[in-house]
């Protein structure tokens, strides 16, 4: 229940924000909700409420709950993908999983941990290594990429090089209630 009142809640702000500027909205599942065959009524009955747009939403999901479920998380993510909305595999490559799960799941990218992210800068060869071959995999597959715990303008600036489009961290902007979002939307665009 408190899963479903943050969806609608989120989605009810994001329809707002998207008359300020066009933006996405990510929302993190929880293991329950991914194993919940009644998510995607959810999810659906949601968006047609708030008068969200499908290919607004993207859905989180971390690696580990998805290799833990069985068989029930494919089916609800097949489902999700059939309300339109995007999917990405949260804090990918941390966990146990395996390359091979990636065709049974119908997920839209990949998210790059911060700790790869954050050891890049810091000099770590391997984790340079490791999120250029998240980003490059990512591509092959036809599939986004999103690194998260961007903190300064040179990791911001190397991701790009690399091909990884999207980011989030506290480069772009400290976590905020949604009064301070809608503010940040209506004011200049800061590139």
């Amino acid at each position: 229940a408190i899963g479903a009142w943050v969806l609608r809640d989120a989605c009810a702000h994001a329809a707002r924000w998207r008359a300020l500027r066009p933006i996405t909205l990510h929302v993190n599942l929880s293991p329950r909700q991914v194993i919940d065959p009644t998510l995607p009524g959810v999810v659906a009955d949601t968006l047609e409420a708030t008068g969200l747009p499908a290919e607004a939403l993207v859905l989180e999901i971390t690696e580990t709950s998805l290799m833990e479920r069985g068989a029930v998380a494919p089916a609800v993510l097949r489902e999700l993908k059939r309300v339109g909305v995007g999917l990405v595999l949260d804090d990918f490559g941390t966990g146990w999983s395996s390359l091979s799960h990636l065709r049974h799941f119908p997920i839209s990218g990949l998210k790059v941990d911060r700790s790869f992210v954050g050891e890049m800068e810091a000099g770590s060869e391997t984790s340079g290594l490791i999120v250029a071959g998240i980003v490059q995999m990512a591509h092959a597959l036809g599939l986004d990429s999103v690194a998260e715990g961007v903190e300064t303008r040179e990791q911001a600036e190397r991701l790009s090089r690399l091909g990884c489009r999207h980011a989030q961290g506290y480069l772009f902007a400290r976590p905020m209630d949604a009064a301070a979002i809608g503010r940040l939307l209506a004011g200049p665009v800061v590139v």
